[in-house]
């Protein structure tokens, strides 16, 4: 009985061993995606203190209008493409995760 307790506790070793050595493995393969999210909570962040201060907006659309309708114009139109394929993909990742 001995014998197999210290074959059960070899076994039982070299698995914890193995283990160890895929947890470091996936941490190294992810953390570039750890990285990417760290960017995306960033500019997630912006945007909300963006969201938080309005005024700081409404005081740069009204320096755009006043300077360069144009180029209000041609920034707007930019921002209107982004915001849509920002809800876009909000509704694909949504379906996509769950959420």
């Amino acid at each position: 009985m001995n014998e197999r307790r210290l074959e059960l506790a070899m076994r039982r070793g070299w698995l914890q061993s193995e283990i160890d050595l895929q947890r470091r493995r996936i941490a190294d393969q992810a953390q570039p995606l750890a990285n990417a999210l760290d960017k995306v909570d960033g500019l997630a962040g912006r945007v909300r203190g963006l969201r938080d201060h309005p005024g700081l907006i409404g005081a740069a659309v009204a320096a755009l209008v006043i300077l360069r309708p144009r180029r209000l114009w041609r920034w707007g139109k930019r921002g209107l493409a982004l915001w849509t394929l920002g809800r876009s993909l909000r509704t694909r990742l949504s379906g996509f995760f769950g959420g």
